[in-house]
């Protein structure tokens, strides 16, 4: 079973997650923008891993391979 230090990401460790700045993190929850998170005092945020999974779900482009557009491949013998 997963602990709590396990299932809550410190700001650090959540912009390293989602591979943008901190800044930008912080940035977001002043604009209320971004994934959700626990504000457990004052000066205390964290994240849960599953809200932060769910953020990148939601943000997921589905594309077609190669934009629809059928690719012939010739194989030739050396």
């Amino acid at each position: 079973m997963a602990t709590h230090s396990e299932l809550l990401l410190t700001p650090k460790e959540a912009a390293q997650f989602l591979g943008i700045p901190l800044g930008t993190l912080a940035q977001w929850r002043s604009q209320r923008r971004g994934p959700p998170y626990i504000k457990l005092e004052e000066r205390l945020v964290r994240y849960r891993r599953s809200d932060l999974e769910e953020y990148l779900s939601g943000h997921l482009v589905e594309t077609s391979q190669f934009g629809g557009v059928p690719i012939a491949v010739r194989i030739t013998g050396a």
